[in-house]
């Protein structure tokens, strides 16, 4: 005897069974996976924050705050530049030496990166004190932008949206401790933000 075959009723049905089924199954996997995928875009801009702001400590750190100078952000096209100055050694006398080399770093948050150069020597049109540094003014800061080419490129890092460095100094003035902001955003829908801080403890100079 042959089974009977199944009815158009009975396959619309299972259709709209089968269908419902897949939607429930969409409706759960999909922001599952939307989780897990911002989740691992989260954790990535952790580590990258984490790792910048571990950089930009370890330059500070090779300097007092005689060799510091900076200037924050104040719009689009206005530069935030941090100045480094390393300390090289104390002598016999004693006196302090500092190096004749500069790092800097520089951000825009126009084009959203942060560049970080090292000068190999005096920067052309900026003067370097062995004993006494000399603070860098806003226009020596600013002229430090525009001479990128002379300078190595160590370090170029983008999503970059906020770098800034104060001190209880005020006006430019370095007073310790210092503390350093940092945030990356990573362009997506939503967009992943992380932001740290940290103090900033600088070498004693005698």
């Amino acid at each position: 005897m042959r089974g009977r075959g199944f009815t158009l009723l009975e396959v619309l049905v299972a259709a709209t069974l089968s269908l419902l089924v897949l939607l429930v199954a969409y409706q759960l996997l999909v922001p599952s996976t939307r989780l897990a995928i911002q989740g691992a875009s989260r954790t990535e801009v952790q580590q990258r924050c984490a790792l910048i702001l571990g950089r930009l400590v370890e330059d500070l750190q090779t300097s007092s705050a005689a060799g510091i100078s900076y200037q924050n952000s104040t719009g689009p096209d206005e530069p935030a530049v941090i100045a480094i100055q390393p300390l090289e050694e104390v002598t016999s006398d004693p006196r302090t030496l500092y190096s004749r080399q500069l790092r800097t770093w520089t951000w825009t948050s126009a084009d959203r990166t942060l560049r970080c150069h090292h000068w190999s020597e005096e920067p052309p049109g900026i003067v370097l004190e062995e004993v006494f540094p000399n603070r860098l003014d806003s226009a020596a800061l600013r002229l430090l932008t525009g001479l990128p080419a002379a300078a190595q490129t160590r370090t170029v890092i983008r999503d970059v949206v906020e770098l800034s460095l104060s001190s209880p100094a005020g006006g430019g003035n370095i007073g310790r401790p210092l503390t350093l902001r940092l945030a990356l955003e990573k362009r997506a829908n939503p967009p992943v933000r992380f932001e740290l801080e940290r103090a900033v403890v600088l070498r004693n100079a005698l």
